[in-house]
């Protein structure tokens, strides 16, 4: 759990940098940001700097820690562990909405500048990153439509008699 802690800490970081420099777009510059884009990059700003604050919090009661010390803040008024690794996973939750925000305002932008091509990439990515459920949704179809077939047959044969 520790481990995990470090990585969504360090993941974070290009997020917020990122964030910084759409800030600095004039309004004045190349590309259109309308008002989605706009809500889109403060709502990445906000999971960003929420995670900030979490990832604060874990550093200063958990980083310097030995591991019993470890162990005994983490045990919560309970004596579970169920709390801890439920605000744990917080941090991975403002990563994932940063990123999803981040990535809503890059194709915003995108899309007033060349529609065509921001639907026709997301889409063949969407399609690429599904593929595998794609493909098992296809075979199981088919393996089902097999089996029917071998059953319709085996009933036919039944009733006529053949073998």
């Amino acid at each position: 759990m520790y481990i995990q802690l470090r990585s969504l800490r360090v993941a974070d970081v290009p997020y917020i940098n990122v964030d910084k420099a759409v800030f600095s777009i004039s309004p004045g510059s190349l590309f259109d940001v309308n008002s989605y884009a706009r809500s889109a990059i403060a709502t990445s700003s906000i999971a960003s700097g929420l995670g900030i604050a979490c990832d604060a919090w874990f550093l200063l009661r958990c980083n310097w820690a030995d591991v019993q010390t470890f162990i005994a803040r983490a045990r919560d008024v309970y004596g579970s562990y169920f709390f801890f690794s439920l605000s744990a996973r917080v941090l991975g939750l403002w990563m994932f909405i940063s990123t999803l925000s981040l990535m809503l305002f890059l194709e915003l932008v995108a899309f007033d500048a060349w529609p065509e091509s921001v639907i026709t990439i997301c889409s063949m990515v969407g399609v690429v990153m599904s593929l595998q459920f794609l493909v098992y949704g296809t075979h199981w179809c088919v393996g089902r439509v097999v089996e029917g077939g071998r059953m319709g047959i085996r009933a036919v044969r039944r009733v006529t008699g053949c073998s």
